[in-house]
């Protein structure tokens, strides 16, 4: 029943007792990614400049009614 977090404690560098407290998808991908670059050898990407353009955000529809 718990295979599928096991496997994911196997590949992330978190313990396993914390996956559920991880946050959001980037919580468990960051860390992965850069425990790939490390494995490899290869220097992590730098932090890239600010756009100088403001942020436009992103669309929300909600498609029901009622106390959600």
């Amino acid at each position: 029943m718990l295979a599928p977090s096991f496997a994911l404690a196997r590949m992330a560098p978190r313990p396993y007792h914390r996956l559920p407290y991880a946050g959001t998808a980037m919580g468990m991908f960051e860390p992965m990614m850069v425990r790939a670059y490390l494995h490899v050898g290869q220097a992590l990407p730098g932090v890239q400049s600010p756009v100088q353009e403001a942020h436009q955000g992103g669309a929300v529809t909600l498609f029901a009614e009622g106390v959600l």
